[in-house]
């Protein structure tokens, strides 16, 4: 991403925030790396860090060092299996490797490394290398040996560390990383770093030790508000639109170099000649014509690229130097009014006035200079005119804008009676659908986007066609009110009535339908022409507001982007230059400058000139330098570059030479003066010897130093590129050579200046005169900045400032979750279709069932069009993401659309391209169809109010009403997409499909990313609690769906539930650790086969059942004898207390003993636990159908079981999610769910928020029977009561259940299969074998065909049994939390 407001703290945040991530991408090779200048401790080191892992199953390096032929030091995920694998020394030498699976995408982990090889006598778990993971040390291996006594390994070594890679080539990391730590010298222990929370969860705190000699901190963080100059470094991608971010602002002048490789130039664009107009910073040469292969756009915090190999070369690496030089874009034209062409307060649309044309040869015009007679030559790019219009007369044909030279090459936006109207050449003529009329206000704008050419009227598309030919040429004029040939040779039809605001950019600002402006147009890097009217009326001043100033301070007129604040401008003029005199220059700085670089622009064989003004201590205006020549100084008589003229506050000089003032030429200068603080601009004599010390006021991030007075070249250091002292990567202006260390050079930075160690004739010559230019970086923060103290920065690779996430372990967001056949990227933000002709669907780790939610999905399509027969990508919201990807994936496009398959068991609401057009569909509604064109790098809205049930789709940020006209408003609530949606939990998703089986793309931002993966210019727009970074403002009233945003957890729950293990003593047993006075405890014998039994504080202490038999209610004194505070008491029978023998213990908090409960037709007992939706009952059948029974739970239940006490009987078992009139007969069965008969069914017959309605039957309702009743209702965060569909694959379905689950009890409704229970104390890692099961005695046992993975937010199934993950087999559950997902941390 690129804008974060990094102080903006999310509300509910916590005592300690971690306010940014970096992403690391595999596909890009993304990595970090540093050299320490020197060893230090290898035997006692700690390393500590945040992870959330994105692409599974592939090996990934967390941190390494390789030497590169017999040793390496690396920690990195296996890829095998996503076990950690932390490896010391060469081959096996030392290692550990997990015995846990660590695979959950949906949140993060805390990894601790300890090393301490100085431990004498290592015993049990103070071992000389320590692996931590949340917290808790990892104890249990499946390969582990442990280093020497005093072991000295390469961590801490002066060769290169990594994170993200090992080696710069091997096992690239992919996911996110947070909060880095490198302690040399101690063994620090997880408490350091972090801390249990309310809610179990495991969470950072803030380090407050040392950091040793080689330690660093990386908290990730970007500062944004850079400002003058910043340097970054970037691999090429051979890609178009390649965005590089991290300059901190949007720079005006940047020069590029490609490190990896010689013979390439330096590559110098700025803003005022425009982004694609490139000069040769080693060559004479003429400015390249316009084009897109170099660089493209100057962005808010970056700059795009081309695909031309001197920018962007794939795999080669490149360093771009940007200045900040007053943000101005183009140049400002001079506007020249003729015929009776006025401002007029008559009538306005904004301001104080408009521009009235009286229709008899009015027209408003510029006609651009040598240096800009290109500016309009949009080829077959897109481009924008637009502007604002009311007629007084629509009887002819009225021109509102055109642009034309003398050759018949023209386009023009005009009238043609009551329709607006298309003339050109290159495009096909053609007039608008909607009429036109006078006395009205209209927004008009022509655009061309992708090959069309469109009008929009009032924000409407009004009439479109296809063009392929070139618009606009060099020494084009443009007219505002009438056509004008530049020569005058032809014009006429000219405009009857007002005009206000108009603005040209070569940019399409719009491709889809959207709200005319409501402002004034603003400026950007894409304006060639603005022009606003709000002045007296009858005024003839027209002024063009798009650019660099107009400057008239010197006998040169010029245009000028000056930033005063930091001393920097840049000056672009045309040549006057006919005799030897001197000719002044305004250059819209405050001061004189001291350094000041012109090339011509449009003429080759001209050299780089450079005035500095420590050339020479007296006439520094008597010589020249060349930029791109290693020549010595140069005197100049008269006639010469500065007329020997020194600059003033004001200008600066120049003579007639054709290098900086050739009659009607273009030029461009770069101006420089020093700035305390910031930049120095000076000059020193070289001592040829170690020690040199120059000061600056400042540490340099950047120098440019020439030897004046030899032959010499020019040498620029910076300190991105080389981090650490003494620094000896040059690059050199006047020559295309490859960077590499020079020895000689000893650059070292102070913190006032910088010092030469060496004696190089470059940049120390004994005796020489040397000047200098050197700029400071101003920003606290940097992802790649060490915030140590130690200032032990790293080397950014293959990572931009696109890469840095709101993503953290403090405020969680959510990814798509990986499932077969995706396949994802971008740190799981990105759904890429597989090639074939099959439905992928896909869903987010995060949902919600209220609250109001934003999100947008960014659109492409790698076809070249968007056909009738191919493009199906689909985006928005589902319910029961774990049928949802079931049911579309491996779903034949041919066969079904997914609008087919949407359900009130699994809904889904869509803005879906549909052939050529956006389609809008949904379960039990069908919306509008031809809502729009689709196209690459559309931005779709998505704004889900699930208090009031309606939802919003939009394109580019208008939204769609369910027929679809824009004006659907979701910050008002008004003209919804969808007004009805069916109540469910929703999670963002998608569907993505190709008739033809080629690839399209879905890239979701849930407020991490606004660059959406760095192919957009981020935009940082935040919701109404300063969340998240979105590309367009969230809707009022709506938030980023994150943890930060998620509802208050009512519960915490382990105070209502927990699982305690015990060991058995063949005496009274006292078992704490509950947490709480249990109410209800269920209890298995793990290592004997003995039945399950079953305790509540309602029938009382040592009456126990059996949920794997059928027998009654037995009493035994021997059982379970007391419920206490904290737990519970065991006698000495053999099923709950053999010595030595180990038991576990499930245990609900219900209400105690309960009170009677009369409100039914039977009467009860009632222990209800209204917080935690839980409840025990006890009743006496009265027999007959229905009758009811009182659960007072205050909600209607969702999972109840029922027992006959007094008489054998099965345990019936109903769940909301059976078919109706099905049931369960028996926790002691394998059966499927069967039917209670029709219509009332003899189970469970129905639920209410007050009662549960019985049939007769004898397992629940017979007369004068003596029944147990446990009811449950899922509670957010803490309990969920669902179901499920198998998909039969070992990557298999997942199942959200809103919190990390410390219990899972599953049952196949159409099998015959086992009651299998899972849980986190017993299986204390992934995979969880299910160990035991409800209608059996078996002991446990771990039983890889029952492997499931508990996650952070519910739980996937990871293996093909029947039981849990049959092809198309429907499934029950109920879980119970060990952490919401709100704090939940990644298991």
């Amino acid at each position: 991403m690129s804008l974060i407001n990094a102080t903006a703290i999310p509300s509910g945040a916590s005592a300690y925030e971690i306010e940014q991530s970096l992403r690391f991408n595999d596909d890009d090779s993304a990595y970090l790396s540093r050299t320490p200048s020197s060893a230090s401790n290898r035997k006692t080191w700690t390393w500590s860090g945040w992870l959330k892992r994105g692409n599974l199953s592939t090996y990934q390096t967390i941190f390494a060092v390789d030497n590169g032929s017999t040793e390496i030091a690396e920690c990195y995920w296996d890829g095998s299996d996503n076990s950690i694998f932390w490896h010391l020394g060469g081959g096996s030498n030392y290692r550990f490797y997990t015995n846990a699976i660590y695979r959950d995408s949906s949140a993060w982990y805390h990894i601790v490394c300890s090393l301490d090889t100085t431990i004498s006598s290592p015993s049990g778990n103070n071992t000389r290398m320590k692996l931590y993971v949340n917290g808790e040390q990892v104890t249990s291996f499946r390969s582990n040996s442990t280093p020497s006594l005093n072991y000295e390994g390469l961590v801490n070594l002066n060769t290169q560390h990594e994170i993200g890679k090992r080696n710069g080539t091997h096992n690239p990391l992919d996911g996110y990383v947070a909060e880095v730590h490198f302690i040399d010298g101690a063994a620090k222990a997880p408490t350091d770093f972090g801390e249990t929370g309310t809610y179990g969860e495991w969470k950072p705190i803030e380090y407050s030790g040392s950091y040793g000699t080689n330690g660093f901190y990386l908290p990730f963080k970007q500062d944004y508000t850079v400002e003058g100059f910043s340097t970054v470094i970037y691999t090429g991608n051979g890609a178009t639109n390649h965005y590089i971010g991290g300059t901190g602002f949007q720079p005006d002048l940047l020069w590029v170099k490609k490190r990896s490789a010689s013979g390439t130039s330096h590559m110098i664009n700025d803003s005022v000649r425009g982004a694609g107009r490139t000069l040769y910073g080693q060559l004479n040469y003429a400015e390249s014509a316009l084009s897109t292969s170099n660089i493209t756009a100057f962005n808010t915090d970056g700059f795009s690229l081309g695909t031309g190999g001197s920018v962007n070369d794939n795999g080669s690496t490149f360093v771009g130097w940007n200045w900040d030089m007053g943000g101005s874009y183009g140049v400002q034209f001079a506007l020249a009014a003729a015929g009776n062409a006025k401002h007029s307060t008559a009538q306005k649309k904004f301001g104080a006035s408009s521009i009235l044309f009286d229709g008899t040869g009015d027209r408003v015009s510029i006609n651009p200079s040598s240096s800009t007679d290109d500016y309009f030559k949009f080829g077959s790019g897109d481009f924008t005119m637009e502007c604002w219009v009311r007629f007084d007369s629509v009887a002819s044909s009225r021109t509102l804008i055109d642009i034309r030279g003398n050759h018949g090459d023209y386009i023009q936006l005009a009238t043609s009676g009551a329709n607006l109207y298309v003339y050109g050449s290159g495009v096909t003529d053609f007039a608008s659908s909607a009429s036109i009329s006078t006395n009205t206000w209209y927004h008009v704008a022509l655009v061309r986007f992708n090959g069309t050419i469109a009008i929009y009227q009032d924000g409407v598309n009004v009439g479109q066609d296809t063009t392929t030919g070139d618009v606009g040429g060099t020494d084009y004029a443009v007219n505002i009110g009438m056509y004008r040939k530049q020569d005058g040779s032809a014009e006429g039809e000219a405009l009857d009535g007002y005009i206000d605001e108009v603005r040209i950019s070569r940019t399409a600002r719009y491709t889809a339908a959207f709200t005319a402006p409501t402002a004034i147009f603003t400026t950007d890097s894409d304006t060639l022409l603005l022009v606003h009217s709000d002045t007296t009326n009858g005024s003839t001043t027209f002024v063009d507001d798009s650019g660099a100033a107009i400057n008239t301070n010197g006998s040169i007129t010029s245009n000028v982007s000056a930033n005063t604040t930091y001393g920097q401008s840049i000056v672009s003029y045309t040549g006057i230059g006919d005799a030897d005199q001197a000719y002044t220059i305004g250059h819209g700085l405050s001061s004189a400058p001291e350094m000041i670089i012109v090339k011509a622009r449009t003429e080759a064989g001209k050299s780089w000139q450079v005035y500095h003004e420590g050339v020479d201590a007296s006439s520094p205006q008597n010589y020249r330098l060349k930029l791109n020549a290693t020549d010595a100084r140069e005197t100049q008589s008269t006639g010469n570059s500065w007329q020997n003229t020194a600059p003033t506050n004001s200008v600066f000089t120049v003579g007639n030479g054709s290098w900086v003032n050739e009659n009607t030429k273009a030029f461009i200068a770069y101006c420089f003066h020093s700035v305390t603080g910031y930049s120095s601009i000076g000059t020193y004599e070289g001592t040829g010897s170690s020690g040199k010390k120059i000061t600056t006021g400042f540490a340099p991030a950047f120098v440019l130093v020439k030897n004046v007075d030899a032959t010499s070249q020019w040498r620029i250091i910076d300190t991105t590129r080389d981090t650490t002292d003494p620094r000896e990567l040059s690059l050199f202006p006047d020559s295309t050579e490859v960077e590499a260390p020079e020895s000689g050079i000893g650059f070292t930075v102070q913190s006032d200046g910088f010092t030469w160690q060496g004696g190089h004739s470059t940049s120390n010559a004994n005796g020489n005169t040397h000047i200098y230019m050197a700029f400071a970086d101003k920003r606290e923060y940097a992802y790649w900045l060490d915030q140590s103290g130690n200032n032990n920065d790293w080397t950014s690779n293959n990572l931009t400032e696109s890469d840095i996430s709101v993503d953290s372990p403090t405020n969680n967001f959510p990814t798509i979750v990986p499932a077969a056949p995706l396949t994802l990227k971008e740190g799981n933000l990105n759904v890429t279709h597989r090639s074939g002709t099959y439905w992928d669907g896909c869903h987010a780790s995060m949902g919600a069932s209220s609250g109001k939610w934003y999100w947008e999905i960014k659109l492409n399509a790698t076809a070249s069009t968007w056909a009738s027969a191919g493009q199906r990508i689909q985006a928005g919201f589902v319910g029961n993401p774990e049928q949802w990807s079931t049911v579309f994936n491996n779903l034949a496009v041919s066969s079904q659309d997914p609008a087919g398959q949407t359900t009130s068991s699994h809904p889904a609401y869509m803005i879906s391209t549909w052939d050529t057009n956006f389609t809008m569909y949904g379960t039990d509604v069908y919306s509008a169809e031809g809502v729009g064109i689709p196209a690459n790098n559309d931005i779709l809205n998505v704004a889900l109010d699930l208090d009031n049930n309606k939802a919003y789709f939009g394109r580019n940020g208008v939204y769609y009403d369910n027929d679809g006209s824009t004006d659907g408003n979701p910050s008002t609530g008004a003209n919804p997409s969808v007004d009805s949606v069916i109540s469910s939990t929703y999670y963002p998703g998608g569907v993505i499909g190709w008739g033809g089986g080629d690839e399209g793309e879905l890239t979701f931002n849930f407020g991490q990313d606004s660059s959406f993966g760095g192919t957009k210019t981020a935009q940082g727009n935040q919701d109404g609690n300063d969340i998240g970074d979105f590309y367009y403002t969230p809707p009022t009233g709506f938030l980023a769906l994150c943890t930060s945003n998620l509802p208050a957890v009512a519960v915490v729950p382990s105070e209502y539930f927990n699982t305690v293990l015990y060991t058995g003593t063949g005496s009274s047993n006292a078992i704490t650790g509950v947490g709480f006075q249990p109410d209800f405890a269920w209890i298995k014998d793990r290592t004997n086969a003995y039945q399950h039994q079953a305790f509540d504080a309602v029938r009382g202490v040592t009456k126990k059942l059996h949920q794997s038999t059928t027998a009654a209610e037995a009493t035994d004194t021997t059982s379970l004898t007391a419920f206490g505070a904290d737990g519970f008491t065991v006698s000495t029978n053999a099923g709950l207390n053999t010595n030595t023998a180990n038991y576990v213990a499930w245990n609900w908090k219900a209400n105690g003993s309960g009170s009677a409960n009369n409100n039914g037709d039977n009467n009860a007992t009632v222990s209800a636990n209204t917080d935690a939706k839980f409840s025990i009952v006890s009743y006496t059948g009265s027999g007959g159908e229905p009758k009811t029974v009182a659960h007072g739970l205050g909600v209607s239940p969702e999972m109840v079981i029922i027992k006959k006490r007094n008489n054998t009987g099965s345990w019936v078992v109903w769940h909301k999610d059976l078919a109706d009139n099905y049931a369960f007969e028996g926790l002691d069965t394998t059966g499927a769910a069967v039917s209670g008969g029709s219509p009332i069914s003899k189970y469970v017959d129905a639920v209410s928020s007050t009662l549960v309605t019985l049939g007769d039957a004898g397992e629940n309702n017979a007369s004068g029977d003596t029944y147990i009743m446990y009811c449950w209702a899922s509670v957010d965060g803490y309990s969920k009561v669902g179901s499920y569909v198998g998909n039969g694959n070992a990557d298999g379905t997942f199942v959200y259940t809103g919190f990390r689950p410390a219990y899972v009890m599953v049952k196949r409704t159409d099998g015959v299969t086992h009651w299998q229970i899972h849980d986190t104390k017993r299986s204390v890692y992934n995979p969880s074998g299910i160990g035991l099961l409800a209608n059996t005695n078996d002991s446990d046992g771990i039983s890889a065909v029952y492997d499931m993975d508990i996650t952070s937010n519910g739980f996937k199934l990871r293996a093909t049994h029947a039981g849990q993950n049959a092809s198309g087999g429907t499934y029950i559950y109920i879980a119970f939390a060990e952490t919401p997902f709100k704090y939940s941390n990644a298991r």
